[in-house]
């Protein structure tokens, strides 16, 4: 600190200092030590640019800072974003403009230069996970590989490209079903490596509000996508993840009230898959009963009640249902081919001796 001061005194730049209980934010925040230091330089970098006008941020990483930030992403596990390091752009604010140059050469530039420079001396103690590797790992390649740094560099830029293409391109064509929810067709994701299946969803799941703690979902999704097995996975927002037989779907979860429709019933609104639907019924002069289905989905039904069966009621499909033909209603979504995670949410109108008496929108399905 006391370096800074000097410095910024005779070259008569502006200097901005603030302290912190790093332990205390680390704790407070689950942040560890490392970690709990960058959030906190960068929360004060944006104030700081924003308070002064300022248009960027240059920050002082150079190559060694490459090296080091890869080893410990490949020693976490990572995949190309990981593998691709630090980069020279963060984003529209943050730049690093020593990225390709060494620590080595930063160094002999000051000595050619007989500047005065001061070191970190926690630089070298290890008692954190980059000063670890910094001050262990890193001389024990470099007495195999002297020029090490630079081919790990490259190999940096390399993943990162990679992994601009093909976020860029590998993205899925997002369909509708007939309600209307987001829907992904299985045969976009049949055949794919697991590291491309990552590329093709991660964009569009991180909207659908998945963790981005993700590893073991994508083996598992993986493993279920190419054995045609199907499955439920818990979104943020009391949503789901519904892997069926024919694709991915986001579902929500919600509670059921059965609408009952008896001979003085007018109209009356229930939900379901995520839609609205508004239910009329109309009697004409020869006391012909019609009910009249419609949704915000954009999905209509009309269709002629027996009046013996009244009273009607909207619900869903249960163990053991059959419509009024005795056929099993499994039986008829299987034919149909209803995914798993609609069989149980699939608006029927019912019988005074619940059986269904209509399976509403079926015909439209497929």
């Amino acid at each position: 600190e006391a370096f800074c001061v000097k410095f910024c005194k005779e070259h008569k730049v502006d200097l901005v200092l603030h302290t912190i209980d790093l332990a205390a934010f680390a704790k407070n925040n689950r942040y560890s030590i490392e970690e709990a230091g960058r959030v906190f330089r960068y929360e004060k970098f944006y104030n700081c640019l924003e308070e002064k006008k300022f248009d960027l941020i240059a920050t002082a990483h150079h190559r060694d800072d490459v090296v080091e930030s890869l080893f410990m992403n490949l020693f976490k596990g990572t995949g190309l974003k990981g593998a691709s390091s630090i980069a020279i752009k963060l984003n529209e604010s943050v730049i690093r403009p020593l990225l390709d140059i060494s620590k080595n050469d930063i160094y002999a530039y000051i000595e050619d230069e007989e500047l005065d420079f001061v070191v970190d001396e926690t630089n070298f103690e290890n008692d954190y996970y980059r000063n670890t590797i910094r001050n262990k790992i890193v001389p024990e390649i470099e007495a195999l590989q002297p020029d090490f740094a630079k081919k790990i560099a490259s190999f940096c830029k390399i993943s990162k490209e990679l992994d601009e293409y093909l976020v860029k391109n590998e993205k899925v064509d997002l369909s509708k079903d007939i309600f209307g929810n987001d829907f992904i067709p299985k045969k976009q994701l049949m055949g794919v490596p697991s590291s491309i299946l990552n590329y093709r969803l991660k964009e569009l799941f991180t909207c659908w509000g998945l963790s981005e703690n993700r590893n073991q979902l994508w083996e598992n999704l993986h493993t279920k996508i190419n054995d045609n097995s199907t499955g439920v996975i818990p979104l943020k927002g009391n949503n789901f993840l519904c892997i069926d037989a024919d694709g991915l779907r986001k579902k929500k979860e919600y509670l059921h009230e059965e609408l009952i429709i008896d001979e003085n019933f007018k109209s009356g609104n229930f939900k379901t898959l995520d839609n609205d639907f508004k239910i009329t019924l109309n009697k004409t002069d020869k006391n012909i009963y019609f009910l009249s289905v419609s949704s915000d989905c954009g999905l209509d039904e009309e269709f002629q009640l027996d009046k013996n069966h009244f009273p009607y009621k909207v619900s869903y499909r249960f163990d053991g249902i059959r419509n009024v033909k005795g056929k099993k209603l499994k039986d008829i979504f299987v034919k149909k081919r209803v995914p798993m995670s609609y069989k149980d949410y699939w608006p029927l109108i019912l019988t005074n001796d619940n059986r269904a008496y209509k399976i509403l929108f079926i015909k439209r399905w497929l």
